[in-house]
């Protein structure tokens, strides 16, 4: 009982990570930008903001985002970050789906509780995955940007917080689902059971036996 509740609520925090990561790949608000102090920038609504697609500046409360056409020419971080957050984005579904089949209250035919165990362990591993690769993109972004502008002022945007979110989620999610998958709990309760049926197999050969041998006796006394 306890192992389905953790693999359920291991699948649940792997959904809401998951939506997470999409909001935090879709959206521009990764870091904010600003050329001289942020409270300044604030107080005048003249604040920038950059993310995977695009980078906007806002200007008396009007955005007016610039797309990042040419895909070549931007820096290596950006490139290498919008590989790994649409890889997440691809692999967090379809690890959910692998794992929520796996799961003790859904039966899909005839199948073992092994098989059951290998697809939420085989579910966590690819949540893991994607929780590193979403670590490794909401790090190295703020680090390149901050880099990149040495001159102005970078704050954390609500994306990236987001993303942050989504990982710490996904990570959590597949490590519950590959510790509480349910084979170990299988295995302490498979040899019990085959110990208790060679008992039971031994009884009653023993008793058919002890059932038989007078009766043979008797005939052979008999005849």
């Amino acid at each position: 009982m306890g192992a389905s509740c953790f693999q359920l609520l291991g699948v649940s925090l792997g959904l809401l990570g998951w939506v997470a990561l999409v909001v935090a790949t879709a959206t521009n608000d990764w870091v904010l930008l600003c050329s001289y102090g942020f409270t300044a920038c604030v107080r005048f609504e003249d604040m920038g903001s950059k993310g995977l697609w695009a980078q906007c500046i806002s200007n008396n409360g009007i955005d007016h985002c610039k797309p990042f056409a040419e895909i070549l020419a931007l820096p290596v971080y950006i490139q290498v970050c919008r590989a790994l957050m649409v890889v997440a984005c691809v692999l967090g579904l379809p690890a959910i789906l692998l794992a929520s089949t796996g799961l003790k209250c859904i039966r899909l035919g005839e199948e073992t509780a092994s098989e059951k165990a290998q697809r939420v362990v085989a579910g966590g591993v690819m949540l893991i995955l994607v929780g590193l690769c979403t670590l490794v993109a909401t790090t190295w972004f703020p680090v390149g940007t901050h880099k990149e502008s040495l001159k102005g002022v970078v704050n954390f945007g609500y994306s990236l917080f987001a993303g942050w979110v989504g990982t710490a989620l996904a990570i959590v999610s597949g490590a519950l689902l590959c510790c509480c998958s349910g084979s170990k709990e299988e295995r302490y309760y498979a040899y019990p059971a085959t110990a208790s049926a060679a008992a039971a197999a031994a009884a009653a050969s023993a008793s058919n036996s002890n059932s038989t041998g007078p009766a043979s006796h008797a005939k052979s006394s008999h005849v």
